[in-house]
């Protein structure tokens, strides 16, 4: 194993978080979003968003309330309203019952 930045690499270049090492709950509630039409988009905004709700869900953390949404036909400018409407939601919905 070496050092590389802040990120430690394994012989197999597989990084390891050194925060998820040494913790075993996150309590936080996240939402994560993207459109469908962005799957192709050369940033990865979908692929991303999929590998990081796979990632923090797959640490199988107690405290997380994680949603993750791709949203139906949309680009990423169609994305933003109908995820903030959703995530709005998502987040009322801890303050109420």
């Amino acid at each position: 194993m070496r050092a590389l930045g802040n990120t430690r690499v394994t012989t197999g270049h597989q990084p390891t978080d050194p925060w998820a090492e040494q913790h075993t709950d996150l309590k936080a509630r996240a939402f994560l979003s993207a459109g469908e039409r962005e799957v192709l988009d050369p940033f990865g905004i979908a692929s991303n968003t999929v590998r990081l709700a796979e990632k923090l869900s797959g640490r199988r953390y107690p405290g997380l309330q994680l949603e993750t949404w791709i949203v139906p036909e949309a680009s990423h400018v169609r994305t933003a309203a109908p995820s903030l409407a959703r995530a709005l939601g998502f987040f009322a919905a801890s303050r109420w019952p």
